[in-house]
């Protein structure tokens, strides 16, 4: 489709206008090749595929786990948290009144530099180059999106949106997804999810002028699309 090929210079763009938040300061950051990665959260199945941050333990050290608040090549600043690593064998967090539940790994993983941990499907964790794992997660996004604007052409408006949320699970920064998920939230109404008018404002708050015409412009073409695989390909 036209519009999944635009988008990607559409990344380029909305990435340019995006506020950048501070760097942190990664002066007290600790060598990733002294940690080991033993767990992650577990991802539910609705919830993929999807990068995951890694639960770290240091090499040799039995008694806690710890978490990373942002990996810069080599070195990983942590967050502060610790937790018991009784915490693995129980397979949960507690936190605050409900627990994370966790993927637990049956062998520590090695660490490596520009390497990501995500899941496919919430089934099988992989750890790969970040480079891979990118090129996959934009290849998932496009492939998905571009089935959502085919179930929105054929009026399947459930469908559409479980196939928007894949893609965007994928590529958070698929502004086609967006725009098909927008379509299919206008068309079903379904109760206990956000409507497509909320998620719009959800989606541009904060956004210039220009930015939020520029995704409605996404929005316009994704309807267009969809209506004409509807009227040229499907004769409905």
């Amino acid at each position: 489709m036209l519009i999944l090929r635009k988008n990607m210079q559409n990344y380029a763009r909305f990435e340019r206008e995006r506020k950048e938040k501070p760097e942190p300061d990664m002066s007290k950051a600790v060598p990733l090749s002294d940690l080991e990665i033993v767990a992650c959260s577990k991802v539910e199945e609705q919830f993929a595929p999807m990068i995951v941050p890694p639960i770290f333990r240091y090499k040799g050290d039995t008694e806690g786990i710890v978490f990373p608040e942002r990996i810069r090549g080599d070195k990983v600043l942590l967050d502060g948290m610790w937790e018991p690593a009784e915490d693995l064998e129980l397979g949960y967090i507690p936190n605050h009144g409900y627990d994370i539940e966790l993927k637990v790994f049956q062998s520590p993983i090695e660490t490596k530099e520009n390497h990501t941990l995500w899941t496919r499907n919430g089934a099988e964790y992989l750890y790969q180059p970040s480079e891979i794992v990118r090129e996959e997660l934009v290849k998932i996004s496009s492939d998905s999106v571009e089935l959502a604007v085919r179930s929105l052409a054929e009026g399947v408006y459930d469908k559409a949106d479980k196939l928007a949320q894949k893609a965007i699970n994928a590529d958070a920064q698929n502004l086609v997804a967006w725009a098909a998920m927008f379509h299919a939230r206008i068309h079903t109404g379904e109760k206990g999810v956000t409507d497509g008018s909320v998620l719009r404002k959800l989606l541009l708050n904060e956004k210039s002028q220009e930015e939020i015409r520029f995704f409605d412009e996404i929005v316009e073409g994704v309807g267009k699309e969809f209506l004409r695989i509807r009227n040229e390909e499907l004769g409905m």
